[in-house]
């Protein structure tokens, strides 16, 4: 990870700092959304209010029957996860940011060494052949990248939803 660090210039930290906050921020709404479910499937299921529930309802003073309960808990849970969507959009976006300053970034570095070669070298393959060189070597070293950075969130929210798992297996036990 520090090479991967190291590997970004001060510009694109910054933005992997945000797609890393934004990845927590995501992994939180998506447990909100997991635990929102809970209390549907209690009264769907049991056809019963949860404790918790009423305690929370009694607290702000809203009045709960069935109808309301559901209403209340599926507007919650609309909310919830167009947030998410909102958040995932987001992330997407700030990883092409991230991917798109790499691959100039490895581009200018791949031409560099291109330049360096000798001159006999250069007179081996055409033009055309160089710079599709320089383009597949960019985009395999990016393909890499973008697949490090989707694995980065989904551990992220994985690991979040496992704490969540751990705690309700605590209460609850």
């Amino acid at each position: 990870m520090t090479l991967f660090l190291n590997f970004l210039n001060k510009f694109n930290k910054n933005k992997f700092v945000i797609f890393f906050f934004l990845g927590i921020i995501n992994s939180f709404i998506e447990i909100i959304g997991i635990s929102l479910l809970l209390p549907i499937f209690d009264i769907l299921l049991n056809n019963q209010f949860n404790e918790n529930f009423q305690k929370i309802t009694s607290f702000f003073k809203i009045s709960y029957d069935k109808e309301n309960y559901l209403l209340i808990l599926i507007i919650i849970i609309s909310i919830i996860y167009f947030l998410k969507l909102i958040i995932s959009l987001v992330i997407v976006y700030f990883n092409q940011i991230i991917i798109e300053d790499l691959k100039i970034s490895i581009q200018e570095k791949v031409i560099k060494n291109y330049f360096k070669r000798s001159l006999l070298s250069h007179n081996d393959d055409s033009i055309a052949v160089q710079i599709r060189m320089i383009a597949h070597e960019s985009n395999s070293a990016l393909y890499v990248i973008n697949n490090l950075l989707n694995v980065f969130i989904e551990f992220l929210l994985l690991f979040f939803i496992l704490i969540f798992l751990l705690l309700i297996f605590i209460i609850i036990f």
